[in-house]
């Protein structure tokens, strides 16, 4: 079985899973001469299991105008794949473990000190650049035993695509292509990221300004929220959406696959944007590929094979 955030192992035939049962696995290994041994909680779904921090969302077909929707218009028509998307934007911890460095700003330090109360690995990854997102998820999707979804210079490895690119439009990078039919991470679609912030569920339900509220303050970290303090926050402090989703309004900036322009899209606003940028009817930041902002992080989503 594939599981969800850790790649491939093998589950014993005589083990039935139940839906919605949590089972403990019990893992040892030796990677790159640590040794590990830790227990991970899996959630039972439909026969499989998933990571805890990932969600099984169901995909659908979905045709016109929702609410007031820059994505899903009159004239529009999506088929959303069924997704394993990850309950939380990718953390500092998370996001060092595969890269071996920390980006972001929010680090702890004088001026961006974490929250009382709150854990700096856990707080997303920022200052993060388009182009590094898609290697995180090669390199993690590789790392699991995963195929990876990006491909640069006919190579799916990020080892071979070269130096990351920071300033100025990189024809090699940006001719990047994606499969979006392999097992591995990577970065949702514009309509993809809306249809899991609005709930899914083929959008037949509560369509809310926000992701799982109309309160802003309920869901997410924004640049008008005086409680906020001026930084980044711990992943999933605030209220989740239907699909039990955190921070799809607020915290950092949600890198998406989809260009506009020489540019590409970042969803769902970030701890200093206004209440408008978090709203689901914004279709989303336009960002240069090359650039990583205090605000800007990203969130990764699986192909449900």
């Amino acid at each position: 079985v594939s599981l969800v955030g850790y790649g491939a192992v093998t589950i014993p035939s005589n083990l039935k899973i139940f839906d919605g049962v949590t089972y403990t696995l019990h893992a040892k290994a030796v990677v790159n001469g640590v040794a590990y041994d830790e227990d991970f909680a899996l959630i039972g779904n439909s026969d499989t299991l998933s990571a805890q921090g990932f969600v099984a969302v169901t995909g659908a077909t979905v045709s016109g105008l929702v609410d007031q929707s820059q994505v899903f218009t009159t004239e529009s028509s999506f088929t959303i794949p069924n997704l394993y998307v990850c309950d939380h934007e990718v953390t500092q911890a998370e996001f060092t473990a595969v890269m071996g460095f920390n980006t972001s700003s929010h680090d702890g330090s004088s001026g961006n000190q974490t929250a009382e109360g709150e854990k700096q690995k856990n707080r997303p990854v920022d200052c993060v650049n388009w182009y590094t997102a898609l290697v995180y998820c090669n390199k993690r999707s590789r790392s699991e035993g995963l195929t990876p979804c990006y491909t640069i210079n006919n190579s799916t490895n990020p080892d071979e695509w070269g130096v990351i690119p920071t300033e100025g439009y990189n024809a090699t990078w940006d001719a990047v292509t994606c499969n979006f039919n392999a097992n591995g991470y990577r970065l949702p679609k514009i309509e993809e990221w809306e249809y899991v912030a609005r709930g899914g569920n083929g959008l037949t339900g509560t369509q809310y300004k926000y992701s799982g509220s109309d309160t802003l303050a309920n869901v997410a970290w924004y640049g008008i929220d005086e409680a906020h303090g001026g930084i980044t926050h711990e992943v999933k402090k605030k209220e989740p959406n239907s699909l039990g989703i955190y921070d799809m309004s607020g915290n950092v900036w949600e890198w998406c696959w989809d260009a506009n322009g020489n540019s590409r899209y970042a969803r769902g606003g970030n701890f200093w944007r206004s209440a408008a940028h978090s709203e689901l009817n914004y279709k989303g930041f336009s960002d240069l590929p090359f650039h990583g902002g205090t605000g800007d992080g990203f969130r990764v989503v699986r192909t449900m094979q």
